[in-house]
């Protein structure tokens, strides 16, 4: 009793932290709630159990999820998904009492008392100087932060539908569905700065390798992310009990699907089914991470392995099942039977809800290599041309993180020739901070299962969507709303969403801000990314 008490008080400590930060300013001009109390039936799976009157809510007990479109190749229409935060005990859900009043979707709780004010929406890219550098319709702007990043951006409006307002899924309570929750870790060395060994080891024009690590092309040197995934799954274990969940730990790297690892132990004894109900030994098990290996990112051969290892067991049928990916780059390995499509099919067909973290912080592209296996497949079956990447005529083939054009192949040899490949690839571009920026893909895969996709620009953007995830898990909510300034950013490609999203639940006014890092000190990037129509 004492281990978890003290782990729920870390839990706490670090989402306080959290909410000081989210916190907004007063709304005065908000409409009031009405007084009456509606009782209904709430679609989901939350418990009709109210809880004692008295539980507190402050301004920073709200955090707006990235919205999620109705179309999930990008639409104007989307559902703005957030969680709120009691002082003490779980996320606030449809039925919890907050001073005397019961919250129900569409009666205490509705779309008229949400709001998102001073909101402006930018295209996802490298920060401006001026207004000559944006698109037209455009202006160079930190928005309403005096001291923020600016960037190309457009005032714009959202409005709530009325009757829209929705508990996603409620969890972690008695009579609540189990959470089948499954977390897969890159554990690549581009991490620390190195590239996989299939590229590094060969010899470029000057006949140089690039074996060493290199702070230019880390993307985590210090490797924040773990601690940030262990304190999401002390706050996961204070949350929840082996009685209402099930959680397995996966690590990945590599250019075959053997390269997905688990952490946890097999309850059946053979190689399936890692789903542990041991919640207080999940921080012991993340320290078992392996040194990183200097390997692929092979994201969806890694999804597969774990949707066929454990999630998409008859045994958790019933559960509501998570998959938590974190990643700091696209897809690095194409695999014609592990590509997105599939990916998409089987999150279909077991029923998971799939949420990506994508780390993306700048870095000197000159520093990075084209890798083999992103348009020449998988190094066991390389010199079959079918094994290959399709080839592409012109930029219309590819997504907006990829241009169309030759691979480099580097020399075996000191001295040796660097050549381009004869037919043009969909590869990944940076920009001129070096980085892909968001995934198409990953967007619409989260989408499409009804997760999330957050998109860091930098490993201090990381923070607030690892401590949010737990409470998230928990009790979730949304709103349908439209968003025409969309359309104006002129796509293909990502909006960054800012301004400051507020609610009213029950009696207390609650408050979420999006905005841009700040330009005098280290300080987070908060704005969701949204896929342009």
């Amino acid at each position: 009793m004492t281990r978890r008490f003290d782990r729920w008080i870390r839990s706490a400590l670090v989402m306080g932290a959290a909410w000081m930060i989210a916190g907004c300013g007063d709304h005065d001009g908000d409409p009031a709630p009405q007084d009456d109390v509606g009782v209904s039936d709430v679609s989901g799976d939350g418990a009709d159990v109210a809880r004692e009157p008295g539980l507190e809510l402050r301004p920073g007990s709200l955090r707006l999820l990235p919205p999620r479109p109705l179309a999930c190749e990008g639409s104007r229409q989307a559902r703005f998904p957030f969680v709120i935060f009691s002082q003490e005990g779980p996320a606030v859900a449809a039925g919890d009492v907050l001073d005397g009043q019961m919250i129900w979707p569409n009666e205490t709780l509705r779309a008229g008392q949400l709001g998102l004010d001073a909101a402006y929406m930018a295209r996802s890219g490298p920060v401006c100087e001026t207004s000559q550098e944006c698109p037209e319709g455009l202006r160079c702007t930190a928005v309403e932060v005096g001291e923020g990043k600016r960037y190309c951006a457009l005032p714009a409006t959202v409005s709530f539908a009325p009757g829209s307002v929705r508990q996603e899924w409620s969890l972690g309570r008695e009579g609540s569905r189990e959470l089948a929750l499954s977390v897969l870790i890159q554990n690549t060395a581009s991490l620390d700065g190195r590239l996989p060994v299939a590229v590094g080891s060969l010899y470029d024009e000057s006949g140089a390798q690039a074996i060493s690590s290199n702070p230019g092309r880390a993307t985590d040197a210090e490797l924040r992310h773990r601690q940030m995934i262990q304190d999401f799954l002390i706050s996961l274990g204070g949350r929840f009990t082996g009685e209402t969940a099930a959680v397995s730990l996966w690590f990945y790297g590599g250019d075959v699907g053997a390269q997905t690892r688990p952490l946890t132990p097999s309850e059946g004894g053979e190689l399936t089914n890692y789903l542990t109900r041991d919640l207080d030994s999940l921080t012991e098990r993340l320290a078992e991470l392996p040194t990183l290996i200097p390997r692929e990112a092979n994201v969806y051969q890694a999804i597969l392995r774990v949707l066929d290892r454990d999630l998409g067991l008859e045994a958790y049928e019933e559960a509501e099942k998570v998959l938590v990916v974190f990643t700091d780059s696209p897809n690095q390995v194409y695999d014609a039977q592990a590509d997105a499509e599939a990916v998409r099919a089987r999150l279909e067909a077991t029923g998971v809800r799939l949420m990506i973290v994508h780390l993306d912080p700048a870095l000197d592209a000159s520093l990075l290599r084209d890798l083999p296996s992103q348009w020449g497949g998988n190094q066991a079956c390389r010199e079959d041309a079918s094994c290959a990447a399709p080839t592409c005529e012109d930029d219309a083939s590819c997504q907006p993180h990829e241009r169309c054009r030759p691979a480099t192949i580097y020399a075996e040899e000191a001295g040796g020739t660097v050549e381009q490949t004869a037919e043009s690839y969909c590869l990944p571009a940076r920009d001129a901070e070096g980085r892909v920026g968001p995934v198409q893909e990953y967007a619409e895969l989260t989408c499409a299962s009804g997760g999330h996709y957050v998109y860091a620009a930098d490993v201090d953007d990381m923070v607030a969507a690892w401590n949010v995830l737990a409470p998230a898990l928990q009790s979730t909510w949304s709103v349908e709303g439209t968003l025409p300034e969309l359309d104006a950013l002129q796509g293909p490609g990502f909006g960054r969403l800012s301004g400051s999203f507020s609610a009213r639940v029950g009696p207390a006014h609650l408050g979420d801000r999006l905005r841009p890092a700040l330009q005098s000190r280290v300080s987070a990037d908060s704005r969701p990314a949204m896929l342009l129509p």
